[in-house]
Order: C-alpha cells, then structure tokens, then sequence
C-alpha cells in the first residue's frame, strides 16, 4: 500500500460523508487478487470489499468503476487497448 487518505472525492464519486481511499501500486501479484477475489468489478463494494476499484495510468484517470451503479468507464485513446476491449464478450464499447 502507498497510503491512505480520507477524501470527499475520487474518480467517478463525491461523497459526503468523507471516506477512506487506498492507493496500491499495481503488479502480477495485486493483478492475480484482483481476479481471484471476485468474478466483476461490480463486486468491488462496502461491506465486503472496497467501493470503486479504480486504476490509473501514470497520473491519468484509466478506469474509473462505480461498482454500486454498475458503471465502468476505461479511459484511453490508445487504439490497441479500444482493440481489445471490443474484444470483451458482453462488454459496450463507445469510442
């Protein structure tokens, strides 16, 4: 863990109250967990997990997910990541 914070904001959600945000760095190993906890990111949500797994891509905003309103928003204009998102079975893609 990097840390943690207590914020009104994070990407996708303004909250009052306030709420913790933890921030990770990313590797194999949280990638494997990430997988191994849940079948859908919209199971990322209090009381079991944290709400709204987000991830970024050096400062930038890349996936933003509102797990309680089933929204999921990836952020990119690299044309081989919209590429492989259209790819994803059952998964709307707006480009």
């Amino acid at each position: 863990m990097i840390c943690c914070k207590e914020q009104n904001e994070w990407p996708g959600t303004i909250s009052i109250p306030t709420a913790i945000v933890y921030y990770f760095h990313t590797s194999e190993r949280s990638k494997e967990i990430v997988v191994e906890i849940t079948n859908s990111l919209f199971d990322w949500h209090a009381p079991n997990l944290p709400d709204d797994l987000c991830f970024l891509k050096g400062n930038k905003e890349w996936l933003i997910n509102t797990a309680h309103e089933r929204i999921c928003d990836v952020v990119t204009e690299n044309e081989s990541e919209i590429e492989k998102l259209k790819r994803i079975d059952r998964l709307m893609v707006n480009s």
